[in-house]
């Protein structure tokens, strides 16, 4: 009869195992984020456009400055549409994230639930008793898309380049939705937003919370950056060149390396 039971467990482990797709983890993946690559181009474009309007001013040639703002609006279009993928995206990794969390969460109480069953027919008891929960799935994905709601209406205040708006809705979704896994990603824009507006001081005090309350989140190297790029607006060359070489140690392989690389030579070229 015990190995009847025993079987009758087997059988049961085999279904689930069938029923579900492959564990977190087991699909593999690469190559370098087509959005990221456009950062980068843009990014470099910026600086490049920088350059452009201080040769224009040095010599004085008004004849470039047309082709300088006509080249000036053409890279800010291409941002504006990048800001205008990027909320979409940030949100879906949100969620990708979460189905995550949920498969593990399914996983592990499918191998609770078998584990209690072969511990019930060994034991001859027939039953096993019920793990407590935690918050019902339910109830979690509601909050979750509350937060993605208010997390998207904070970015489209961005997008529509009401950057003043953008800091209320940033500021709202913090108080609220503290835990959220876009927590970092709305501390970074609302030290964004400050930033744009020219708040600089504003934009470091955000900027230096994303690298204190997330230090290892993906919007780590680009706050280090802003930090080393708003001292460079606040004529503070030894703190920008000290956060831009920080971000170069800490975060070698990354864009914004490179991008900080790039400020410090024209940091370099411009006390020469």
């Amino acid at each position: 009869m015990k190995l009847v039971r025993l079987a009758t467990v087997s059988t049961v482990a085999a279904t689930l195992a069938g029923c579900l797709p492959p564990p977190p983890g087991a699909a593999g993946g690469g190559g370098q984020n087509p959005q990221a690559k456009l950062e980068q181009r843009v990014a470099a474009m910026e600086e490049e456009l920088a350059e452009l309007r201080e040769a224009q001013k040095r010599s004085g040639a008004s004849g470039m400055q047309e082709g300088v703002e006509a080249l000036a609006l053409d890279v800010e279009e291409l941002r504006s549409n990048i800001r205008t993928h990027q909320g979409d995206m940030e949100v879906l990794e949100h969620r990708v994230e979460r189905l995550d969390k949920r498969q593990r969460r399914l996983y592990e109480d499918i191998d609770a639930r078998l584990r209690r069953l072969e511990r019930a027919s060994e034991d001859g008891a027939g039953k096993a008793d019920a793990e407590e929960d935690g918050p019902a799935d339910g109830e979690e994905s509601g909050e979750a898309a509350s937060a993605e709601e208010a997390y998207q209406n904070a970015f489209t205040k961005i997008q529509e380049n009401a950057y003043q708006e953008a800091v209320k809705g940033f500021q709202r979704f913090l108080e609220e939705y503290p835990d959220s896994d876009l927590a970092p990603n709305a501390q970074y824009w609302l030290g964004e937003a400050h930033y744009v507006l020219r708040e600089f001081e504003r934009a470091l005090k955000e900027f230096n919370r994303v690298l204190k309350e997330y230090p290892d989140s993906q919007k780590a190297p680009a706050a280090l950056l802003k930090i080393g790029y708003s001292f460079y607006e606040l004529d503070d060359m030894e703190g920008a060149r000290e956060a831009l070489t920080r971000v170069r140690e800490r975060f070698p392989d990354s864009s914004e390396a490179r991008l900080a690389r790039q400020r410090l030579n024209r940091m370099e070229e411009d006390a020469s």
